[in-house]
């Protein structure tokens, strides 16, 4: 849990404190496996697909 009510996340101690949790999450790796199994990919195949500069003039 990054978010816990007894705690009070409040000025630089706060963010620090905060801050500590979201890395030891991030640097947790069961916690990017239990992320990939409970979410879908935010992008659809056919975006992957396409040609990242479809819309970008070059200079001529």
């Amino acid at each position: 849990m990054i978010y816990n009510l007894s705690v009070i996340y409040a000025g630089y101690n706060g963010v620090i404190s905060f801050g500590s949790r979201i890395l030891n999450l991030l640097n947790n790796p069961s916690f990017s496996k239990n992320l990939a199994e409970h979410s879908k990919p935010i992008y659809r195949e056919s975006w992957l697909n396409e040609n990242p500069f479809k819309y970008h003039k070059g200079e001529n």
